[in-house]
Order: C-alpha cells, then structure tokens, then sequence
C-alpha cells in the first residue's frame, strides 16, 4: 500500500507530492526498502522512467522540473540521515548527484570516519571530489595509501578528473593488484581517462592477457575494456587472444566469465530477471519453482559445471531430473521432467509446475526430451551477466543463515 501511495504522489509530480515523499524517507516505522525507494523517486524526479514504478507496465511520464525534488530533499536530509544505514547512503548520493554543498562537511566526516565501512568512506571521497571540495586533492592522495582497497580504488578513479597523468600511472599498477576489487575498478576507470593515455596502458594489459599473466577475475574486465576502446591495435589482440581459444572446447568462448562475478547482482539476474526465468524452475532453499533441482547446495560443483549447465544445459542433465515427451492416449503431447514413476504409472512436472500423472497403459508413446533448462540463454545474457550469476551460484554452499527472512521480505 505504501509502495502505491508513493507511485501515485510521483506520478502526479507537484511540489506538495515531492514533500510527502521525502517525508516518508525519513519517517519512523517506515522499511529501509520503502526509504530507499522514495529517495530514488526523488533522484529520478525530472527523468522518471516510461515505466509504471510498480506495476511495470508502459505508462510514461513527462518530464519536469527538478526543483520540486530537490527542494523537499533539502527540507528533509537532517531526518533522514538520523534513520537506517540504507537510507543515509541513499540520501547522501542524492544530495551529491543534486550537488548540495551544505553535505560536504559530512562527507569530509564520513570520509575520515574510521568506524565506518571501507565501502560508505569510498562513497564520501567519491562524493567530494563531484562537490569539488577544496580539500578533494589532498583527501584523494591520503586515500591511495590507505589499507582498505575499496578507498585506493575510489581514489584512483577519483585521479582521472584531478591529475590524468598521475591517474595513468596509477591505474596502469593496480591492473596487476592484490584484490579483485582493486584490479577491476582499475580497468572500469580506464573508460573515463583520455584515450591517448588509456590505449597504451590496455595494449599492455592485451599482451599481458595472450601471455595468461592477466588474473582470472580480470580477463573479461580487460577484453571488454580494450573493444570499448575501438582501436585497431587493439582489436588485433584480441583476435590474436580469441583464435587461441580451444577449437575443441564448446565452453571455451565463456570461460573468462568463469571468475569474477558480483554475487548481489547475480541474485538480481536469478530472482527479478523476467526473461531468464530463473527462479520459476529453480528454488533456493524453498523460495522458487521445483520443476528443475534445488540450487542450495549448487556451489559445492565445479565452476565449469555450473557454466556447463547454463550454456549447454542438454549436455548433463541432473539425475533424477530427466525430461520426457509423453503422448497420450488422445494423442495429445506432454513433455516435463519425470517426478514419480512406478510399473504402472508415471508423473511429470511441467514447465509452469503442475504435475501430471499418466497411466503406463493409456500412453501411445514415450520419447527423452530435451532438458527444460532453455537452450539459447546466452542469447539474454551478456557475459558480464553470466559471470554475476556464476558467482551467485557459486556462493549457494548449503543453509542460509540463521535468521535469513524468505526472498521477497529482505526489508
């Protein structure tokens, strides 16, 4: 209910509405999932997305004045930096993406603030250098000798825009870091650096790559970095690094999104992508479908296993997961995975998850089918897509946590 009433105050886009949203953003008794969802609202006040916020469906907005937002966030930020962890950290990247100089205090406080996560403090730096605080420059260097990587990484990126040849030189070291945080975001800024100083920096990263000196969980950072760049030297090492794939090999061409994967994002991809329908056959500790096997204890497999299972799911199938084509006795054809079967009967569980039982008598034929598991996946998967939702397979490793709440009441 509440997740309509705000829809319907952001739809209706008058400065009164942009109050009450931002109202609840910092009222009490109110979930850090409905938090953060007013505060996006706010953040996509003037651009508001074609589609309905909750049902999804084709209802576009025009576009209007941000003024209204930022107003009412401005009225609301001291209460809502008094609420949740969540929407602080909403709200502060709000305020920054409106540019509120009045937060720069706070974020220089966030930034230095050694009780807080390395993550939050990378956020502040970032932060302040977009709000051109007088002292970014000197917090940008402080934070590229610091232990946390997450603060080295933000304060490399942060070089691009502050000194590009320093950036060059230190983007150029961390592709070889310690930490795969360190050596991706290293890659990821090459994008915003000036292509005279970027392309050296990725043909060296290329060379480094078709000599296997480039970290697994990197490879694809640097391949899709170097085709971004459209250069034809480029180009020409990567068609160097692609023609030394195994011919042999059916899974060679997605082995370097074998590593590397953001896990939060492949639970996106498994519970919330519509095309994928991932969840729908699949359950993970009894939250999804059960047409296929449960996923709970899937990261105890092998990485190519699973890989192997995405893009080539005829190949294994699961045992006690075989499909089958029935004809019936009208001559009508189900075919579904096989759930029960005894001498005289046999019950299959169809795509949508109902189940069907035949008698062995009354079928005029049975056939194996194909597995369920769509066989053109990779057709809605982009590889970095493929490498978040390996690494989310790879984290399922047997019970959730004591505690953990069904999928769907996170909030």
């Amino acid at each position: 209910l509440l997740h309509r009433t705000l829809n319907a105050n952001f739809r209706l886009g008058q400065p009164a509405n942009a109050m009450a949203i931002a109202a609840v953003a910092g009222a009490d008794k109110v979930s850090d999932a409905m938090r953060v969802e007013a505060l996006e609202m706010l953040a996509t006040w003037s651009a508001p997305s074609r589609r309905d916020r909750v049902l999804g469906r084709w209802a576009p907005l025009e576009s209007r004045s941000i003024g209204a937002a930022q107003t009412a966030l401005r009225q609301t930020l001291p209460a809502i930096l008094q609420t949740s962890a969540p929407a602080r950290e909403k709200a502060i990247d709000v305020a920054r993406q409106f540019g509120f100089q009045e937060i720069i205090p706070l974020l220089r406080e966030r930034m230095t603030n050694l009780k807080l996560a390395p993550a939050a403090r990378a956020a502040a730096l970032g932060a302040l250098v977009h709000l051109q605080a007088n002292d970014a420059t000197t917090l940008v260097r402080d934070a590229l000798q610091n232990d946390a990587p997450e603060l080295r990484a933000a304060a490399r990126a942060a070089l691009v825009a502050i000194s590009p040849d320093e950036a060059a030189t230190e983007l150029a070291a961390a592709i070889a870091s310690e930490t795969m945080l360190e050596r991706q975001a290293a890659v990821a800024a090459l994008v915003h650096l000036d292509p005279a100083k970027a392309t050296p920096i990725l043909l060296d990263a290329c060379r480094s790559l078709l000599a296997g000196e480039i970290h697994e969980d990197t490879r694809l950072d640097i391949i899709e970095a170097a085709r971004a760049a459209k250069s034809s030297s480029l180009d020409a090492l990567l068609q160097q690094y692609e023609a030394a794939r195994p011919k042999t090999d059916e899974l060679a061409r997605y082995t370097d999104a074998l590593y590397g994967g953001d896990p939060k994002r492949g639970s996106r991809l498994f519970y919330e992508r519509a095309d994928l329908s991932c969840v729908r056959c699949h359950a993970i500790h009894q939250q999804g479908g059960q047409v296929g096997p449960d996923l709970g204890k899937i990261g105890q497999q092998k990485r190519r296993y699973l890989l192997e299972s995405i893009v080539a799911p005829n190949k294994a199938i699961a045992k006690g997961f075989e499909s089958a084509t029935l004809v019936d006795e009208f001559g009508k054809v189900h075919v579904g995975v096989v759930k029960e079967e005894s001498d005289t009967s046999i019950t299959i569980a169809l795509a949508d998850g109902k189940l069907l039982t035949f008698a062995k008598a009354d079928l005029e034929e049975r056939a194996p089918a194909q597995s369920p598991m769509p066989a053109d996946l990779m057709k809605r998967l982009s590889q970095r897509d493929l490498r978040d939702l390996l690494a989310f397979l790879a984290a399922q490793n047997g019970p959730p946590p004591a505690g953990t709440p069904p999928r769907g009441h996170e909030e």
